[in-house]
């Protein structure tokens, strides 16, 4: 049988693993606990679990068992310390898995200092030392699967990429995959979210599982976006698919400057989703990477760089009294589609337009250009076509609608 062995200086006594709520460390910063409760969860993880522990102060073990009670005639099983039965049940802590157990035996070393970490096979004697605090911790198929991805429950080995004013440290990642937010070298945060980037704050929210909430996150990552950074840093965070960590709302000289350090690193912002979502640029708050130097950002950036003269907008906003509400002409319309029917009716050398807006409008003159929703000539039927040219003929000045009346009835 196998062991994860870890040890650290000092001596640990059996009333820490009992005493919920005791802990010499809160209120001292460079500690990673803090609650007093750690150990206890972890226990009960253990336990119940029939992962063998065994927990050594200096060369003296300290007895860890269970005893069943009954509590309202439904067994339970207590945890005793030493043959102290404690109000530990091992029904404590009932999500937490693995990793959260392995993490609180680790930190509390790494608080406790001169850590060590490694795995002992088929040890014939547990080997211990005066001074030390040492554990063994029975190898099991999902603790060895922590094991075998340790930089995706802690940094100690990994590198970092860029660190923020805050003392915020951030990882690259080659390929994008699972977002492992850390504190203080811990993870404390799980997700299926994908991002280029990892995070280690130096302080976040926790709760008493050790674990932030997704809008704390949400807030320290945007908090970082403030700080002067590196293209890759940023394009990374642009990059991700996690895109609740970017500023969508606010503009400010940070954002401005990060949008102009892109235009001079070669890169082209768009606003993209405007034809995909239907929407004018003041309502779209979506970013995304789309090709290696495409960059769609949210309407409000790219609107006040286009006021500002930095970049030329591929879009026309339409405004007056007669154009639908958020009406956006794109032009990307298949307009020969549109001239095709409209030649059918002998109708020809029209200026039109095409582009998306909110309400139900189909069709709308401004001057001599007809603007034609988008979609309407495409992938319909030919009747359905032949009505909407037969809206363009209504739209147009008197003399040409006697003229096409009068072309079609030849």
């Amino acid at each position: 049988m196998n062991y994860l062995k870890i040890t650290n200086k000092g001596l640990v006594e059996a009333e820490d693993l009992y005493l919920i709520g005791s802990s010499t460390k809160r209120g001292d910063h460079t500690k990673i606990g803090m609650f007093g409760s750690g150990w206890k969860f972890s226990l009960a993880y253990f336990l119940r679990n029939n992962i063998d522990i065994k927990v050594f102060t200096g060369t003296k073990e300290i007895k860890i068992d269970t005893d069943v009670v009954l509590h309202r005639n439904t067994p339970v099983q207590v945890v005793s310390i030493n043959d102290h039965k404690t109000s530990i049940t091992t029904g404590m802590g009932p999500d937490w898995t693995a990793w959260m157990a392995v993490r609180e035996m680790v930190s509390n070393a790494i608080d406790e200092g001169e850590e060590n970490i490694q795995t002992i096979f088929n040890p014939s004697e547990f080997e211990t030392k005066e001074g030390i605090t040492t554990l063994y911790i029975e190898m099991s198929k999902d603790l060895k699967n922590v094991m075998n991805n340790f930089d995706k429950y802690f940094t100690f080995e990994r590198k970092a990429d860029w660190i923020s004013n805050e003392g915020h440290l951030l990882y690259l990642k080659e390929e994008s995959s699972t977002m492992n937010i850390y504190r203080k070298g811990i993870r404390c945060f799980d997700t299926t979210k994908k991002t280029l980037i990892d995070y280690n704050f130096s302080d976040i929210n926790i709760n008493e599982s050790r674990l932030t909430s997704e809008s704390t996150i949400d807030y320290k990552v945007r908090d970082i976006f403030n700080n002067p950074m590196p293209i890759n840093i940023l394009l990374a965070i642009l990059k991700s698919k996690y895109q609740d960590t970017i500023p969508k709302n606010s503009w400010n000289n940070n954002i401005r400057n990060r949008c102009l350090m892109l235009i001079d690193a070669g890169y082209e912002l768009t606003t993209g989703f405007i034809k995909a979502m239907q929407l004018g640029t003041d309502s779209l708050n979506i970013l995304n990477i789309d090709g290696e130097k495409e960059i769609n950002i949210s309407g409000k950036w790219y609107s006040m760089l286009v006021k500002e003269g930095y970049i030329n907008s591929p879009f026309d906003l339409l405004e007056g009294n007669n154009v639908p509400e958020g009406a956006v002409v794109n032009n990307e319309e298949d307009i020969e589609a549109i001239n095709i029917e409209l030649k059918k009716l002998n109708i020809i050398n029209l200026n039109i337009k095409s582009g998306t807006w909110k309400d139900t409008t189909e069709i709308f003159r401004q001057g001599d250009i007809f603007y034609i929703k988008e979609g309407l000539f495409t992938n319909t039927m030919y009747n359905k076509n032949m009505e909407y040219a037969s809206l363009i003929i209504c739209s147009l000045p008197r003399n040409n609608i006697l003229e096409a009346i009068s072309t079609i009835t030849k």
